[in-house]
């Protein structure tokens, strides 16, 4: 654009030679010492107009303003149309996109400063006449309606809209990108969260181990201890039968020497024995030989008659007692026999006796060897098992260090899942930004009209069908529905919406999906535009009532948490903990965080007394940025019972609701963000209407105060 040849070309188009240069500066001339006046009154007009007067609030002063354009209009009159002009009539442009002051504005301006310099021009050159000013301003300012609406039909239909469409194209390109990029981060993230999920239910699994064979080792240590006691007392006893058997060798070995001499006392006696048997044999040679004697003198007393009587006494009583004699000797000879044999079977059973003994002593030596190994080997395991007793020990002290790191790892793998899960919430919150964003952008915006969240019962027919639904929000572009029915018989496509108090408007079905229905209106005429716009500020002003509850609530909860900060209650960062712990044994499952004790402790006298405040109200909570719900109204924070259909209903405290109504409340940082989703508990769905208003700790944003009312 700042090419000489374009630049010559323009004025070559426009008739602008140096004859003109000339004419424009001769006519400024005389107006010059009034524009000042006349762009003061332009910007004093402007201010009448409330998208103008916004503008100008906002970015600069008058006479700043006022300054610049009359340094503008003595360049454009000077006719010095070099590169610094072309350069700074640029930046008027630029200046003019960034304060939002669109063509038709500064257009109409430009038109309003040249009637009052012409106007001016005409006095001063002998035209008093209002009339013909009146008329030459009329004209111009046709002029400038006809060059507005041709500038505006010509960007908006070509240019403009080739821009919109191609930005639309990079839009939807940006969204795809980011979609994959997004899904690919997602799926990336789950199969993080899957190893990890593995990884702690191998910790899990090891934990169980760990247990099993610490109680094992700790009874093996015990048994350790015993048996290292009982093998010192096996030691001890060791040592004593060692002493005993020396003790036994000794006294075998005096039994030996006792048996020598009691077989030398046998043998002496069996010696004895065969003596006594010879005296006894003589003794019985002298019975006979008395006996005999005896006889003959009993035969001689018999001759020698009455003489010999006292002989054959005499001689009767010596054969008595050789008699006797012989029965004593025959006692003395059988018991002298019983002698020899009894010496001989003890001197047989001495033999034997000593030869057991011998037979013992060796043993016994043998045990005494046996019994110093046994003794030595005891010591050895006395010893080993001491040994062993220290080194389980040591092990048992490992095992308890390898479940106290099992532990530790556990934690660092919940801790991982709960990063990934923040992950994974943070890549869904970024898409629903990013579609927000871009959705809501000129770039993106496919809806050229606002939406409000509002509920109503609509009627819709399409192909000789009406199907009741309930609207999620309106505009006078389109309305969100939602089916009651998912069978209903409801496609993409022409239709008819028969709205309450607004009346039946022409549509397209552009969109049907999980019973919601999305559909884009005709043109309006005057009357339903109106109704729609009464409509949806009839709505506003109603949604104003929580929406002033719920920033009040945050406001209070913001206090709240200041006041546990400054008695010591929970340290700053604490209160954004994101090392979710797991109650056990609940389903859904619940989980604590740091500052779960704090809210519990100062939020029920907030949010309870929200509930009643307002009609409808469903509930009122905070959640923090994760969509955390710590602490929730009373009569969603019952105890879990067996039935988690039951407990999704009514337990709903301490629970992380990541859906993307929850994610986009708990994200939100602007003043106020209203929405309508679908609230689904305990397996039914129920269309709410929702007020969220962020919450910050000493400048950070945690999270937001969520307050649902029924439509």
């Amino acid at each position: 654009m700042s090419d000489k040849y374009d630049l010559e070309k323009r004025l070559e188009y426009l008739r602008i030679d140096e004859a003109t240069k000339k004419s424009m500066r001769d006519f400024y001339g005389a107006v010059k010492s009034e524009t000042p006046d006349f762009i003061a009154e332009f910007y004093q007009y402007l201010s009448g107009f409330e998208e103008t007067k916004k503008i100008l609030s906002g970015h600069s002063d008058i006479k700043a303003l006022t300054a610049g354009q009359v340094d503008h209009w003595d360049k454009l009159f000077s006719g010095d149309y070099d590169t610094a002009y072309i350069d700074r009539a640029l930046s008027v442009g630029k200046v003019h996109e960034v304060i939002g002051l669109t063509p038709r504005w500064y257009l109409g301006g430009y038109f309003l400063i040249l009637e009052k310099m012409i106007c001016a021009f005409l006095q001063q050159n002998g035209v008093k006449s209002p009339q013909v000013s009146d008329q030459i301003g009329a004209m111009l300012r046709a002029v400038c309606l006809d060059i507005d609406l041709a500038m505006m039909a010509f960007i908006e239909n070509s240019e403009l809209r080739s821009i919109h469409e191609q930005l639309l194209q990079i839009s939807d390109d940006i969204l795809t990108e980011a979609d994959e990029t997004i899904q690919s981060v997602s799926d990336q993230t789950n199969l993080m969260q899957t190893n990890v999920q593995m990884l702690s239910e191998a910790q899990i699994e090891l934990e169980k181990q760990v247990n099993l064979a610490d109680a094992s080792l700790t009874h093996t240590v015990q048994a350790i201890h015993t048996v290292a006691t009982a093998t010192e007392e096996l030691d001890a006893s060791s040592q004593s039968i060692a002493n005993q058997v020396q003790t036994s060798q000794s006294i075998a070995e005096q039994a030996i020497e006792q048996s020598e001499r009691s077989r030398e006392t046998v043998n002496g006696l069996e010696a004895s024995a065969q003596e006594i048997s010879s005296v006894v044999g003589l003794v019985q040679k002298i019975a006979s030989q008395t006996r005999l004697l005896a006889l003959n003198a009993t035969i001689e007393a018999a001759r020698a008659g009455e003489a010999g009587k006292g002989f054959a006494v005499v001689a009767s009583e010596v054969k008595n007692l050789a008699a006797e004699t012989e029965k004593a000797i025959e006692q003395v000879n059988a018991q002298a026999e019983q002698i020899q044999k009894a010496t001989e079977r003890a001197s047989r059973e001495i033999e034997l006796t000593n030869k057991l003994i011998q037979d013992m002593g060796d043993n016994v030596g043998a045990i005494a060897e046996s019994v110093e190994q046994q003794t030595v080997a005891t010591s050895e395991i006395s010893n080993s098992a001491s040994s062993a007793s220290e080194t389980t020990s040591d092990v048992d002290k490992s095992m308890k260090d390898v479940g106290g790191r099992n532990v530790a790892a556990q934690a660092v793998a919940r801790k991982v899942s709960n990063i990934s899960n923040n992950v994974v919430r943070d890549v869904r919150g970024l898409s629903d930004a990013m579609v927000l964003l871009l959705r809501t952008s000129y770039a993106g915006d496919r809806r050229q009209s606002e939406r409000v969240p509002l509920g109503m019962q609509v009627k819709v027919l399409q192909g000789g069908n009406t199907i009741l639904m309930s609207s999620a929000d309106l505009g006078l572009g389109g309305i969100s529905l939602r089916l009651h029915d998912a069978n209903a018989p409801i496609k993409e496509g022409s239709c008819s919406v028969d709205l309450p108090d607004i009346g039946v408007l022409d549509g397209e079905i552009k969109h049907v999906s999980d019973l919601i229905v999305n559909v884009s209106f005709g043109r309006h005429n005057d009357e339903s535009r109106h109704k729609i716009l009464d409509k949806l500020a009839k709505t506003k002003d109603h949604d104003q009532i929580y929406i002033d509850l719920v920033q009040e609530g945050a406001k209070r909860a913001e206090a709240a948490f200041e006041d546990a900060l400054q008695k010591d209650k929970i340290a700053f960062d604490d209160f954004f903990d994101i090392d979710y712990q797991p109650i056990p044994n609940t389903n859904p499952r619940q989980i604590l965080t740091k500052f779960t004790p704090i809210t519990d402790e100062y939020l029920p006298a907030i949010q309870e007394e929200l509930l009643t405040r307002a009609e409808n109200v469903v509930l009122a909570c905070c959640v923090d940025r994760a969509a955390y719900l710590p602490t929730h109204n009373m009569i969603y924070s019952k105890e879990q019972g067996d039935d988690p259909v039951w407990n999704d209903a009514n337990c709903r405290n301490r629970r992380i609701f990541a859906d993307p109504a929850g994610l986009r409340a708990a994200r939100n940082r602007a003043p106020v963000l209203v929405q309508a989703y679908d609230r689904v508990v305990g397996g039914q769905r129920v269309l709410l209407k929702e007020v969220d208003a962020p919450i910050h700790i000493r400048g950070r944003h945690w999270g937001n105060m969520r307050m649902a009312y029924k439509f």
